[in-house]
């Protein structure tokens, strides 16, 4: 049992009555700083663990504060200790706070993404089912050649197979962890079964694995050698996954072939910040958490951060009442409460077009110049790239200097350049 009290009272009966005594029990500094809620969550170590962290309340500080009280305070070994996030540079991140707060005792610790930790292992156990274990990794102009390839070689109209088309349908097939023959050809076109077929067929001809399939085939891998499984079921003693709202159908199936021996499995997630199901993402996967992964002698534990350290509490009024709407949440879950000190309210502008969208942002910006606002503080949000043109053209017009992120600037992408070449 760990204790995180600053203070701990011990009472002993006696014939005479009860004798009171106060000790005082030292703060693990790795508790320092946090609030009630994030203390408990991070020095809570044993079985199933889920963490709801709303937005802005310091998951990542929580997550990362858990895995050195798991190294420092409990003496776990940190190659028994794997965090899994999605992306490269959250797992950076990551990986570099650890090692700030532990100072060099880290080492060892898996924390990757779920594709590098499939590349990983299979590198090491790729020839259990049948592949050289100096394998290629396909990109996606690798992917669209074998795919035009595939195309050709069954004699297939281009444009009705178009090579994105299927390659898209197929990663969707793999993020179900469905297998050509496990694709029931009645819910789909049959000869895009058999194209996901002859693809996987030339992968392995080439001694290749797509993206996908650093996940796909390593669910393979363990479910037809249980005793690798049981290697890594063994090592992994602890497991912590970030942004669990977003996982898929074979990530799920990763963690709990992985979870299933000791069961300390802790995710992070907050379902009001599942936006990736067009990308197979799985909103059941957080929703159903507990059912999933309680057992008898382990039930789930359930921490709430939902204190906000970043928004403004308007901010977080507007965004709660908004959220409240959506039906696949957690029913009891407390709305997010703010730490900031009140502001003014939120403005918002109902425009019956685009161009008078445009035409309003413009306004306001150029009243922002004219009280002498640094023009560099000011930024536009949008959905889409395609979305960026009439704020351009409204920018031009009112000769008011802008940049792009992410993107070229629409006059000075290659297409539109040649067309007003052209012209």
């Amino acid at each position: 049992m760990q204790i995180i009290g600053l203070f701990c009272s011990f009472s002993l009966e006696s014939a005479e009555g009860v004798y009171m005594s106060e000790a005082v029990i030292e703060e693990s500094p790795l508790l320092v700083g946090l609030n009630e809620v994030q203390k408990r969550a991070v020095s809570t170590v044993d079985g199933p663990v889920l963490i709801l962290a709303g937005a802005g309340s310091g998951k990542t500080r929580v997550i990362t504060h858990r895995i050195a009280y798991l190294i420092q305070e409990n003496q776990i070994n940190p190659e028994n200790i794997l965090a899994v996030t999605f992306t490269n540079k959250a797992s950076r991140e990551m990986k570099y706070r650890v090692e700030e707060l532990l100072g060099g005792m880290g080492k060892g610790l898996w924390v990757t993404t779920f594709h590098s930790m499939g590349a990983r292992v299979l590198r090491k156990h790729s020839s259990a089912i049948g592949y050289d274990r100096n394998f290629s990794i396909y990109d996606d102009s690798q992917q669209k050649s074998t795919m035009k390839a595939v195309i050709k070689l069954m004699n297939l109209d281009p444009k009705r197979y178009a090579i994105r088309y299927c390659l898209d349908m197929i990663s969707g097939f793999k993020a179900q962890s469905l297998a050509p023959d496990e694709v029931r050809p009645r819910d789909f076109d049959p000869k895009l079964v058999e194209i996901y077929a002859a693809y996987q067929e030339e992968l392995k001809r080439s001694q290749a694995f797509d993206f996908d399939d650093l996940l796909f085939q390593l669910v393979k891998l363990f479910r037809l050698n249980p005793e690798i499984l049981a290697i890594y079921q063994q090592q992994f003693e602890y497991i912590m996954v970030d942004e669990y709202q977003d996982t898929n159908v074979i990530q799920y199936q990763l963690i709990r072939m992985l979870s299933n021996l000791h069961h300390n499995v802790c995710v992070v997630g907050d379902e009001d910040q599942s936006i990736y199901s067009w990308r197979g993402a799985d909103i059941s996967n957080i929703l159903d958490f507990k059912k999933d992964f309680a057992t008898p002698e382990k039930g789930v534990l359930r921490f709430e951060l939902s204190i906000n350290y970043r928004c403004p509490p308007a901010c977080l009024e507007a965004a709660n009442l908004l959220i409240k709407n959506n039906l696949q949440r957690t029913s009891d879950k407390a709305e997010l409460m703010a730490s900031k000190q009140a502001d003014e309210g939120i403005s918002y502008y109902l425009a019956p077009n685009a161009q008078d969208e445009a035409d309003y942002v413009m306004s306001r910006i150029d009243q922002l110049s004219f009280e002498n606002v640094d023009l560099s503080t000011v930024v536009i949000l949008y959905r889409t790239h395609a979305q960026s043109r009439i704020f351009e053209q409204s920018f031009m017009r009112y000769g008011i200097p802008y940049q792009i992120f992410g993107n070229v600037r629409f006059f000075e992408r290659r297409e539109i350049r040649d067309i007003l070449a052209y012209l």
